[in-house]
């Protein structure tokens, strides 16, 4: 689990350090899910040193399943995301 939080830090690292808008939403998700991740570890610790349980730890495993940082942002703009039903019927607009 610390090597997928520590990885998550490395990826977001220089997307914070020379950010972009269009990565905006990508730093924005990866940092909650690291900070979250890191929390639950955190808690975990706690929870096995202290009460010899490991349902935190359990729970920390599932957060970092998925990738904490998703691996490139979104090729679909926003106006599609707010006006249109699907990326299908808008790319079939466009067309049209």
């Amino acid at each position: 689990m610390l090597p997928r939080i520590h990885r998550a830090l490395e990826t977001l690292r220089p997307l914070v350090l020379a950010p972009e808008e269009a990565e905006g939403r990508r730093i924005a998700q990866g940092m909650a899910r690291t900070t979250q991740a890191a929390i639950l570890a955190e808690a975990a610790q706690w929870r096995i040193v202290q009460k010899q349980d490991r349902s935190a730890l359990v729970a920390a495993e599932l957060i970092t399943r998925a990738p904490l940082v998703a691996e490139q942002s979104s090729d679909m703009d926003l106006e599609c995301l707010a006006f249109w039903p699907s990326p299908k019927a808008h790319s079939a607009s466009r067309a049209a």
